[in-house]
Order: C-alpha cells, then sequence, then structure tokens
C-alpha cells in the first residue's frame, strides 16, 4: 500500500527481460495423485513445480495461502480485470468472484486456518472474510474520502489488523477486529513497499511487522505493534552503501527474535540485500552472498532455512535458498509457456511444503495467465 493509487506493473515488459519456464502440473502439498499426476511423480525428491496452471489471458495471482487437508486460496485478477479468488479443496479448483471495480485485484492474503481466511483489495477500501455464507466484504469508505485497503494480517478469528491509507487527508490508519466489531487508530507512518503484497507479517498478537515509508526519515524503516503500540523501527544507516537507497520489498515475522525483510540496492544491482531483526535490531545477512538482487518473495521452509526469489544481473529469474548461513541456487519449474514472475511464497504450517504464485510468460497475443507452483514431492 503506497501514499498513491496502487497500480499494477506492465508484466508483459517485464517479461521481456526475464525469462525462466513453468513445470507440468503435479500434485499439491506432497500428493501428487490429487491433481492428476501419475505414481512416479509421488516418489521424485522434492523439487520446483507447478499445481496450477490457469491459461486465460488477462489473470494474474498475487498470493497465496495453502492450509493443512489440502486446502488453498489464490488471490488477483481474472479476466475483465475484476478481483477473483481461486479456491482448492480436493482436486479442483473453483474460482469466486469478489466485487470491485474494474482495475481491482486481490492483493494480499491472511489466513490461521480454513474458518479464518481474510483478503485485501488493492485500490478498494474493501476487505473480504470467508464466513460460513460465503465471502461478505467490509468497507472502510469515510465518505467521499479514496480509502485504500491493500494489506491484512489475521492472528486468529478474534485479531485480525487492516492497515489502510486516507488519500483525501493523507493519513495512514489502522483497522482492528476483535470478533465482533471495528476500531480504528492512527499509524505512525504509511505502510509502503516496492511490491503489492506480504508488506506486512505478524508471528503473534504482540508481534506484527510492516515495511513504511516514514516522512520524516524521508525513506523507507519498519514498524512494530508489540501488543500495545505501534512503534517505528528505523533501518540502520551501515545497511546499505553510502549514497544508496534501500528499497523495500517483503516482510516475514516467525517470532519476536526473528523476522526478516526483503530489500533490494535501488541503485545498481549488486549482492543480494536479506535483513534480519534479531529482537534488538536490524542487521544483513552477511557470507558469500549471490550476485543479483531479491525480486520480493520470502517464505520459511519448514527446516528453519528461508525460500526467496531473486534476479541475476542480467535480469534472469532464479530461486534461493538460505539456511544454516549458507545460500543455494535451485532450478525454477519449465514449461513451453514460461515463467516470468514470482509474487509470492508462503509456507504452510506444520509441513514443509512452500506455495507460491506466479505471472507466466506472454504471447504475440498477450500474457499467457498465472501459475500456482510448490516445492514438495
Amino acid at each position: 500500500m503506497t501514499g498513491r493509487r496502487v497500480s499494477r506493473p506492465n508484466r508483459v515488459l517485464v517479461a521481456t527481460a526475464v525469462a525462466a519456464a513453468v513445470a507440468a502440473t503435479v500434485g499439491f502439498a506432497g500428493t501428487a495423485s490429487a491433481l492428476g499426476a501419475g505414481p512416479a511423480a509421488a516418489a521424485r525428491a522434492p523439487s520446483w513445480h507447478v499445481v496450477k496452471t490457469f491459461s486465460a489471458h488477462d489473470t494474474f495471482l498475487d498470493d497465496v495461502i495453502g492450509l493443512r487437508g489440502g486446502v488453498a486460496w489464490a488471490g488477483g485478477e481474472r479476466p475483465g480485470q475484476t478481483p477473483v479468488l481461486y479456491h482448492l479443496t480436493g482436486k479442483t479448483w473453483r474460482a469466486v468472484s469478489l466485487p470491485g471495480s474494474p482495475g481491482t485485484f486481490v492483493t494480499s492474503l491472511s489466513a490461521t486456518s480454513a474458518a479464518n481466511v481474510w483478503a485485501a483489495l488493492a485500490d478498494e477500501p474493501l476487505v473480504a472474510r470467508l464466513t460460513s455464507k460465503g465471502w461478505v466484504t467490509k468497507s472502510f469508505a469515510h465518505g467521499t474520502d479514496d480509502v485504500a485497503t491493500d494489506n491484512i494480517v489475521t492472528i486468529g478469528p478474534k485479531n485480525t489488523w487492516v492497515l489502510a491509507y486516507d488519500f483525501a487527508t493523507k493519513s495512514p490508519f489502522a483497522e482492528h477486529f476483535t470478533g465482533s466489531s471495528w476500531a480504528r487508530s492512527p499509524l505512525p507512518a504509511l505502510v509502503d513497499c516496492d511490491c503489492e503484497t506480504h508488506a506486512v507479517s505478524a508471528s503473534g498478537p504482540d508481534n506484527i511487522w510492516a515495511w513504511v515509508f516514514d516522512a520524516k526519515l524521508k525513506g523507507f524503516a519498519t514498524m512494530r505493534w508489540n501488543g500495545r503500540q505501534w512503534r517505528v523501527i528505523k533501518l540502520p544507516a551501515h545497511l546499505v552503501p553510502a549514497g544508496q537507497h534501500v528499497g523495500a520489498l517483503q516482510m516475514l515475522a516467525e517470532s519476536p527474535t526473528n523476522v526478516w525483510a526483503t530489500a533490494d540496492n535501488e541503485m545498481a544491482v549488486g549482492s543480494i540485500l536479506l535483513l534480519h531483526w534479531n529482537g534488538r535490531s536490524w542487521g544483513k545477512v552477511g557470507g558469500k552472498l549471490p550476485k543479483g538482487q531479491l525480486a520480493g518473495p520470502i517464505a520459511a521452509d519448514g527446516s528453519g532455512g528461508l525460500w526467496l526469489v531473486g534476479r541475476t544481473p542480467t535480469f534472469s529469474q532464479l530461486m534461493l535458498h538460505y539456511g544454516s548461513g549458507r545460500w543455494t541456487k535451485t532450478a525454477m519449474p519449465k514449461d513451453s509457456a514460461g515463467l516470468v514472475t514470482v509474487n509470492a511464497l508462503r509456507l504452510i504450517g506444520g509441513t514443509k511444503t512452500v506455495l507460491g504464485v506466479a505471472d507466466l510468460s506472454p504471447s504475440p497475443a498477450g500474457d499467457t495467465g498465472a501459475a500456482v507452483i510448490e516445492f514438495g514431492r
């Protein structure tokens, strides 16, 4: 979310610089047969592959949530530039439309269980909540003010935060849902990142983190809810070279003493910039860093490490793994359609399976759709 209208990047132009491929469809969450793959697929070593391809033109996916039991939600935009959610139960992905004007899309998802799933819409004062009667929207419109609610995080059925911005009054604010009512409060800074999802992350009710743009600092900083108040925590100056700037990407809070943030060097493509909060201060991950820059997406791997997406100095995309102080590169999925941009990664809690959503490369007739990818068997 930004202090300006959110607009989807020109992904066709991005595709001319980034080329990778998409794999043939296999199973979800380690159950290859669930989506029609044969027994041989189940015996493979864990790897990145495609779970589902949405081949309709002008289909984009920006976020995904996977839950134990083979349930998943992916959100974005369908043909006609209207918001859509895709729901996986068993073997079938089913499209669910949400209200929203043309150009609106589902920008972020958050869930703690199959019964507590939320979605935020870009460029609308709306969030959506899954109920026993289906998806129900909540509007935070204030008179004629232009309000955006792009970031949402839920910690439980009685604890959900929406971080929003009023363009008319130029004021950032939070809406807090307690299970029965909403309460509005001001924020000390504007939630912002060079991405459209995962600018906010939480590990518990007293550990919510966000990338923000601080007007006083005239740059990116971080903001934390400690259970009592929102507080801006600036980045130490030594994290980037003098005269250069951090471009905020995505956030991953695993515990009060273990928070990760992806960023890039806005002035040049150099070594990967991965930041870590140890409970006291932000530091930069060192060691033998890959050349290139992070593209944003980050997820825990279920074993104490991380999955990330990067770009080489020549702007080809690569999947990265970081664990025990070591970086390794892993092959991207492959298919004739090609994988352009991985927009989000998510660990399925209690497993080592990670889901992601991505755009497919364009054809002469336009883009070729979107895909859900997975790291698993």
